[in-house]
């Protein structure tokens, strides 16, 4: 045993790790005054304790003793390079097989542990197109998968390999019809990802359920799209293809809810006619601004009159009801705010004593 570095690398992993003496002593039910006598090179631990306290830091024996880390890196880089090679040339049995003889050397290496996994968990013996009497594919290697996993979410520090050992148990536990178990996995992920693995479990559990998972995760994303879109135009700096940007998004709002069942959309493409409007007036085009301006006010107006409990109908959406949120109703009217947002803003300058500019502002008082 190399008696110079086991205890300095100890305390290095241990502190790295924000793990107290008293939390590494539990873990291997000894003392937390062995720890410190270990960690000052005054005793060291059994032999038997090193694949234990491999295991606790996600590291090697051999790193633990000193042994050259550098080479062992670079020989789990080669493997995780070699692995991803044989998955894009789809070479199924060999990157099975790397990832069998990998875990069997590294059997503590989580990011071996997570290609092991899931190489095993397609299993390409499995006759994927006559399956009906057969177990459900998911869980043939379930005995072996789930302590793996629960072993990375009780050791592993890694937030990737973490929710990838999460997926994992999501897909294996709905497989075995053991929904709640599948859900209280599901519950770990942060909102709204959690959305996405639902939409997953209830779509066997409960498939009405289960399309409302999937358009609500679906929407929150389409949602998500808007402030990038919005900043898009203090970034291009060219007001033509600012303006194509935001015909394109319009378009692609109008198409997933579709006319007139835009709810609490009708504001986001009423911003998208204001962002057009405000390109048009940098250009000196102020007809084409005007035009998108009333074309916005209808928006704005369609959003201020969509009541509490509208139920969307597109496709897309028709698992989903609209309730107005806080925060639109903290700001009153969207059509107050951009009346505001009009008469002050010193950008539409150029359209005052405009007679459709000043219909506009008429037709949001109402």
């Amino acid at each position: 045993m190399n008696n110079i570095y086991i205890g300095q690398n100890i305390k290095k992993f241990r502190t790295k790790n924000n793990v107290t003496q008293e939390k590494l002593a539990d873990y291997l039910s000894v003392s937390y005054q062995a720890v410190s006598k270990w960690e000052r090179n005054e005793a060291y631990p059994d032999i038997t304790t090193l694949p234990a306290l491999a295991r606790f830091f996600n590291t090697t024996t051999d790193e633990l003793l000193g042994v050259d880390h550098d080479m062992y890196e670079v020989e789990i880089k080669d493997f995780l390079e070699e692995n991803n090679r044989l998955h894009s040339e789809g070479e199924e049995r060999k990157f099975r097989e790397l990832s069998h003889s990998m875990y069997q050397k590294y059997p503590n290496d989580f990011r071996v542990i997570k290609c092991y996994m899931w190489d095993i968990f397609y299993d390409p013996d499995y006759d994927y197109d006559n399956h009906h009497n057969l177990p459900d594919w998911r869980t043939i290697h379930a005995e072996e998968l789930i302590p793996l996993c629960e072993k990375i979410l009780a050791d592993c520090v890694d937030d990737q390999i973490r929710f990838s050992a999460i997926d994992l148990l999501i897909m294996i536990y709905t497989g075995l019809k053991e929904y709640d178990k599948a859900l209280e996995y599901a519950n770990r992920y942060p909102n709204p990802m959690q959305y996405e693995k639902f939409g997953y479990i209830f779509d066997e559990k409960d498939p009405e359920m289960g399309q409302y998972y999937y358009q609500f995760n679906f929407i929150s994303t389409v949602s998500s799209m808007f402030a990038p879109l919005g900043f898009a135009r203090y970034r291009l700096n060219n007001p033509k293809k600012i303006i194509k940007l935001y015909k394109t998004a319009i378009d692609f709002y109008i198409g997933i809810f579709e006319e007139g069942n835009l709810g609490n959309h009708n504001w986001s493409v009423a911003r998208f006619h204001d962002f057009i409007a405000e390109q048009h007036i940098s250009l000196g085009e102020y007809d084409d601004a005007i035009t998108n301006i009333n074309i916005a006010a209808d928006y704005y107006i369609a959003h201020d009159a969509t009541p509490d409990g509208y139920k969307y109908k597109s496709l897309m959406t028709d698992r989903l009801t609209y309730n107005k949120l806080d925060v639109w109703k903290c700001k009153g009217s969207w059509c107050d705010w951009q009346i505001g947002h009009y008469t002050s803003e010193k950008m539409f300058d150029p359209l005052r004593g405009d007679k459709r500019f000043e219909a506009v502002l008429e037709k949001l008082k109402g």
